[in-house]
């Protein structure tokens, strides 16, 4: 009997610690995850954006109209999670880039994020913050990588070049992506390696890549030159990077071969055609006027009843309150007031008087015309005209050497007058300077003198005994 009750007694103890032990487990069953209030469904990677859709089923209307949305990313990292998890609770300073724009349609959220490197790896996550900024959301962290950025060019073209310039052409096919984030154009160097530190960069302003085309310009004459296309796009750092073409090499003109030597006892051999120009009437207007030491053409145009409008451009060495001119000195050629010798530099450089005066003295005149390809624009007193010729002087030196001089045209000596050949006690001659004048009608050209608000054309020597 005491055997029994003592058996019952243990099975009694024994269904006790059976039931705290099913209790306990009840206790610590794991409940059912809760699903993601924030999920990412698609991610298109370009070059340097990417575009990523995501849900936003778990947050509230409320939050999604008064609140922001948007995606938080940085450059893929260990350590990602812990920055964006920092910032859903309540971390404002994490070392990552917030993008707070996108477009919300129902649940369905689209962003696109910009400025990031190509073949690059980021991390991210999608976010919600309330219009109560403590209630922060967060989508799992994801991963992207940029694709390769390759424009695709056509060969490069070198067309027009001249002693100084040329102009760049060629194409380049860009998706819109990369159309938004990149410009492109033209860059010359003087080796087959380039890049944006040992070459000239030209900037395209146009839109339509698929006829790129830029003016080059400040090149040096007789020179071996490589030209590429190139597209300058951004980096997420704020700087920026530069994919190139293949190159095509080219020559500028020697512009020696435009240096004539007509015999002169000085030896100056003068230029074949004015200053600013690249051939003998070879543009659709009369040659460039500048201001007296100035290198800034004067723009001219014809107009719908066949006058003439002049564009000014600003002389550099006129005081408009005083209305006083800058002294330059005597003489400017070959000085830093030569436009000549600024831009061509060697012995090239604006004539003097004196060098007019043995031009006039040891050469002959000859009226003549000839027809040209292009129109060319002449200006009178009065009126403007076009031909299909050009008129010109030709001037012959003692070894049969001739220069062609375009009728109707002022140009420029460096020298300013002085007293001698005025009248006594005048000062006509003050703020003049000397030119030659190509007249029309009478064979002749002569020297004469302007006032310096005048404008005329240059007419390039060069001087084998020029100091450089």
């Amino acid at each position: 009997m005491t055997k029994s009750v003592f058996s019952y007694g243990l099975g009694l103890i024994a269904a006790a610690f059976l039931l705290m032990a099913c209790n306990d487990d009840n206790k610590t069953e794991k409940k059912a995850e809760e699903p993601d209030k924030i999920t990412v469904s698609n991610v298109t990677p370009n070059s340097f954006s990417a575009t990523i859709t995501g849900m936003f089923s778990g947050i509230s209307k409320t939050d999604l109209a008064l609140g922001k949305s948007g995606i938080l990313y940085c450059e893929a990292s260990d350590n990602a999670e812990s920055i964006f998890k920092s910032w859903k609770e309540g971390n404002d300073n994490v070392d990552c880039h917030i993008y707070a724009e996108g477009k919300n349609v129902s649940d369905t959220y689209t962003g696109t994020i910009t400025g990031l490197l190509p073949e690059t790896e980021y991390s991210f996550c999608l976010f919600s913050q309330g219009k109560d900024k403590s209630v922060r959301e967060i989508s799992a962290v994801h991963k992207f990588s940029t694709v390769a950025f390759s424009p695709k060019f056509s060969e490069p073209r070198v067309e027009n070049i001249y002693y100084f310039d040329a102009v760049g052409a060629g194409s380049v096919k860009m998706n819109s992506d990369e159309l938004a984030s990149c410009s492109a154009g033209f860059a010359v160097s003087t080796t087959e390696s380039v890049n944006a530190e040992n070459s000239l960069l030209f900037q395209f302003d146009g839109t339509d890549l698929a006829h790129l085309s830029v003016k080059l310009e400040g090149l040096k004459d007789n020179t071996e030159y490589y030209g590429f296309m190139f597209v300058k796009y951004p980096t997420a750092s704020g700087d920026y990077e530069y994919k190139f073409s293949e190159g095509k090499k080219f020559t500028t003109r020697d512009l020696m071969n435009t240096a004539i030597d007509l015999g002169l006892p000085s030896g100056i051999r003068w230029g074949t055609f004015d200053f600013g120009e690249y051939d003998f009437a070879s543009q659709f207007e009369d040659s460039p006027v500048y201001y007296w030491g100035c290198d800034k053409p004067m723009v001219v145009y014809i107009t719908n009843d066949a006058h003439y409008v002049m564009t000014e451009a600003e002389n550099d060495y006129y005081d408009k309150e005083t209305q006083t001119y800058a002294y330059l000195g005597d003489e400017i050629s070959g000085t830093q007031y030569d436009p000549v010798h600024r831009k061509y530099g060697g012995k090239w450089r604006m004539p003097t008087k004196a060098e007019m005066d043995e031009l006039l003295e040891y050469c002959s005149v000859s009226s003549r015309k000839e027809r040209v390809k292009e129109n060319v624009f002449y200006l009178s007193d009065y009126d403007a005209y076009i031909s299909d010729y050009v008129y010109y002087y030709e001037v012959k030196g003692p070894n049969g050497n001739i220069v062609k001089m375009r009728l109707y045209t002022i140009l420029w000596s460096g020298t300013m007058c002085d007293a001698s050949g005025f009248p006594e006690g005048t000062d006509y001659w003050k703020d003049g300077i000397y030119i030659m004048y190509i007249s029309g009608g009478t064979e002749k050209i002569y020297t004469s003198y302007v006032t310096r608000g005048s404008r005329a054309s240059i007419r390039p020597v060069w001087d084998p005994n020029f100091a450089e």
